[in-house]
């Protein structure tokens, strides 16, 4: 599979490639913003590594125009290649800014060795027990709805988004049974994540949906709050991607194994009752001829008597 590796720094570049060719991946490079968008058009990466700070053209920028391509040319599918930000420069505002832009995660600099080859192999071939599951995240941020979606689809995970609790609630009651796992912010307008909770476990009758709270609130008599609604978990804000992904894949690889059981169970059920079925035909078809030929005894055994 084919990685562009974007850095102005070509002892960087010469790191990542000697990492990403040893896990069999084909690497082109570029030095700034405008030869990866160059680059970009002729080989058609599956993946992207891109530093931020870089002259012509930084990687926030160099991002966007990535991503605005799909919006204008049909033939384009930049808006589906994973965007790695590989940085020295980790704050708050410019992961927010990475994200805001189309970034689908990000490695800090200097990062260890095998870092980046295993987020890359992850990114490009995700953990099949997981993938087709969905996620239905309530999340009234925009932008950490985006976040939240980057990180399920790097497990397979599809997600459907909702702004508040109200929304997430209505789309449950139309597709209950697609939904794996509910992802949700405490304090949101319209309906609180608590209320999300409590009319998922009661007023639908749903007591195995995983729900998973994010939650400013590190109080015990908050979490204590989340737990009596019917929450399964929770993850304090702001989280930890690792953190938060271990939590999911906990809770979706249970699901997943106890719908295996589940269609296990269903199949022997049907197997017994097709057993039962051959049974009875077949005790049905034999009793006909057998009684006739019983019959036929009783009358030679009575001829013999006369």
């Amino acid at each position: 599979m084919r990685v562009l590796v974007v850095d102005d720094s070509s002892m960087m570049r010469k790191i990542i490639r000697r990492e990403l060719e040893r896990s069999g991946f084909e690497i082109s490079e570029a030095s700034n913003g405008v030869e990866a968008l160059a680059i970009a058009d002729k080989i058609d990466p599956h993946l992207i590594t891109m530093d931020v700070d870089m002259p012509e053209m930084n990687g926030f920028e160099t991002v966007r125009r990535l991503r605005a391509k799909d919006s204008t040319d049909p033939n384009q599918n930049s808006s589906k290649i994973p965007i790695i930000f590989i940085t020295s420069n980790d704050t708050v505002e410019g992961r927010k800014k990475g994200f805001e832009v189309g970034a689908t995660d990000f490695i800090i600099k200097p990062f260890l060795k095998g870092e980046v080859a295993a987020i890359v192999n992850n990114l490009l071939n995700p953990d099949k027990t997981l993938q087709g599951m969905k996620a239905l995240i309530a999340e009234d941020s925009a932008l950490t709805r985006e976040i939240l979606k980057s990180v399920l689809s790097s497990e397979g995970i599809n997600a459907v988004l909702a702004q508040d609790g109200k929304e997430a609630f209505e789309y449950l009651k139309k597709h209950e049974q697609d939904i794996d796992l509910v992802i949700t912010d405490f304090l949101m307008p319209e309906m609180n994540g608590d209320e999300l909770c409590k009319r998922i476990r009661f007023e639908l009758g749903n007591k195995s949906l995983p729900v998973i709270f994010l939650s400013a609130m590190s109080e015990t008599k908050s979490i204590l709050q989340i737990y009596k609604a019917g929450a399964s978990d929770y993850v304090v804000k702001p989280f930890v991607k690792e953190e938060l992904l271990a939590r999911i894949r906990v809770h979706l690889e249970s699901r997943y194994l106890n719908k295996k059981l589940f269609e296990q169970v269903h199949e022997l059920k049907r197997l017994s009752k097709l057993k039962d079925d051959v049974l009875s035909i077949t005790s049905h078809d034999l009793r006909s001829p057998i009684s006739g030929m019983l019959g036929f005894t009783d009358l030679l055994m009575f001829d013999e008597t006369l």
